[in-house]
């Protein structure tokens, strides 16, 4: 039996109560609870009761697993991330939180990520960079990416705010690839809505470059701020909205001029022609007004990929975590917005007054069992009364 730790209360060596037999305890003297760091379990953590394996697990990072905190469309609503950042000086086994876009920074949100002792890794939405900025994403990126992610992250351009990181545990090394999905500086104002979507070939190029450099052993997240696709087959579940319709709400695939609209799915596509070692050739659109086109000439063929694990993003505002009815070998999660405000196609209530004022996917990575699991924090009680609590996916091959 894996002998388990029994912390002493105090200097007077008044004990907390055993949780197993004398002869399976291990005692740590002087502590309760921990009055210093041991490897990343924070000093003041309460260690009673955890088996020696997964304290060592947790102080030096050997378990099989990595987790994550996810939020989007905070909207200048600084509830979700104050508990993120609780979450993770909490648990020393989450390294990161990423929110998907929509941030609408107030000078009250900068402050509290710029406390943070772990990385809060940041993407802009179609409200930073339309709205905030009028169209300018090399301000937003300026203002809203770079002061607070260039030292955590590996940025792809010093206009646009697309940028990679790797993670690595003693178990796997994690590759999240973050992309801009409002490249109006760079190519031009978007042709189907002010929101839309436009990639330049230089963020392509580079994706493109940057999966046949993954090492084969990695594992790969896609983060978007909106969904990778535009159209459902209509699938419910737990982690989907009662009130789900059959899209995405992938901004210019569904209005105004669709002739001149980016892809939906392009990243999907060029993520499946790798995964199975096939080639994209022709041109797209890359989304703006002057029907701008990119030209894909991509042969993956002989290159050995790695683990696709899944894409996460946000903007519509309300849940739905689904394989992609192209892809059905590629998983999305995307969350419910932040801020505490009931969309018209959300079914989770929201309040400023009680835990519903943020909403927080923890997903774990669990790479021995080979599944993903997710763990709702926050507005998890639907319309109807179901618990939006957790969710398994497992990997797909």
């Amino acid at each position: 039996m894996d002998k388990k730790i029994v912390q002493l209360k105090d200097d007077k060596n008044n004990v907390m109560p055993l949780p197993v037999t004398v002869s399976d305890a291990v005692y740590l003297t002087n502590v309760g609870p921990m009055r210093e760091a041991v490897g990343m379990i924070p000093a003041n953590a309460d260690v009673n009761g955890m088996t020696l394996t997964q304290f060592i697990n947790q102080a030096y990072g050997r378990g099989s697993t990595f987790t994550f905190l996810h939020l989007s469309d905070t909207h200048k609503f600084n509830h979700g991330i104050k508990k993120c950042i609780e979450l993770m000086d909490q648990d020393a086994g989450i390294p990161l939180t990423i929110i998907t876009g929509d941030l609408q920074l107030t000078g009250d949100m900068k402050a509290t990520i710029l406390s943070s002792a772990k990385p809060i890794l940041l993407m802009l939405g179609n409200h930073d960079v339309a709205d905030d900025f009028g169209g300018d994403q090399i301000g937003a990126r300026n203002t809203y990416i770079a002061p607070f992610c260039e030292k955590y992250v590996t940025m792809g351009s010093e206009t646009s705010s697309y940028w990679y990181k790797d993670v690595t545990t003693s178990f796997a090394t994690i590759r999240i690839i973050a992309f801009d999905e409002y490249e109006y500086v760079t190519v031009g104002s978007p042709a189907t809505s002010r929101y839309s979507v436009v990639y330049s070939q230089q963020q392509i190029d580079w994706f493109v470059e940057l999966l046949k450099s993954t090492p084969s052993s990695y594992y790969l997240i896609l983060a978007h701020h909106q969904p990778a696709s535009a159209f459902r087959n209509n699938g419910t579940g737990k982690f989907i909205s009662e009130k789900a319709p059959n899209w995405y709400e992938h901004e210019g695939a569904l209005t105004a001029i669709p002739e001149l609209a980016c892809l939906p799915h392009l990243l999907p596509m060029i993520l499946d022609a790798y995964l199975s070692g096939g080639t994209v050739s022709g041109e797209y659109h890359c989304g703006d007004t002057l029907g701008t086109k990119m030209t894909l000439d991509v042969d993956f063929s002989g290159i050995s990929p790695c683990k696709f694990l899944f894409h996460i993003g946000g903007h519509t505002h309300w849940d739905v975590c689904e394989y992609l009815p192209l892809y059905p070998n590629q998983l999305q999660l995307i969350i419910d917005e932040d801020r505490p405000a009931q969309y018209v196609r959300s079914d989770l209530p929201r309040s400023e007054s009680d835990e519903t004022a943020y909403c927080i996917n923890k997903v774990m990575v669990d790479f021995e069992n080979r599944k993903t699991v997710v763990e709702r924090i926050g507005a998890h009680i639907t319309d109807s009364g179901a618990d939006r609590n957790v969710i398994e996916y497992p990997f797909v091959k």
